[in-house]
């Protein structure tokens, strides 16, 4: 992903560990479960039927919440802060009050959300979640390595 100046802002590459950089944090996630670490702290993920649980250092730190094509992160409290929908070419970003806060949009080369392109994939929703800069860069980093994962998952 790039910002408005043309600078990388992200990067993830899909593998065993899945390699992710935003916002300047470099993360190798394994996967699955999810785990990686920042310095000395260890995120984790634990998936569960509804959802799947990050943690930062074994205390709860975020959601994401996957259906179909609506992806949400809820924060510590299980409180939505970020909701994105996709549809054919397009993904809307609603922040927790459900306004419309970016869309997203599907080119035949890219995706464009605000001012920033995302490349290397056609996945809106995957493009939706580097770009939202109200979570904070791990979460980011960890959610967009799941939403690899359960594609992965899906294509065997």
């Amino acid at each position: 992903m790039r910002d408005a100046l043309g600078d990388v802002a992200a990067r993830v590459v899909a593998g065993r560990p899945c390699r992710a950089t935003v916002d300047g944090v470099d993360l190798q996630i394994g996967g699955e479960p999810l785990v990686a670490m920042v310095g000395n702290v260890r995120w984790a993920g634990v998936d569960e039927a509804d959802g799947t649980t990050l943690t930062r250092d074994g205390d709860r730190a975020a959601r994401i919440v996957v259906d179909g094509t609506r992806l949400q992160i809820l924060d510590d409290r299980g409180i939505a802060v970020i909701r994105l929908r996709a549809d054919a070419d397009t993904a809307t970003v609603l922040d927790g009050a459900n306004t419309t806060v970016r869309t997203a949009k599907r080119s035949a080369t890219s995706i464009t959300v605000g001012d920033m392109t995302v490349t290397g994939t056609q996945d809106l929703l995957l493009a939706a979640l580097l770009t939202a800069h109200e979570i904070g860069p791990e979460v980011r980093a960890l959610a967009a390595c799941h939403r690899l994962l359960l594609l992965q998952k899906s294509a065997l």
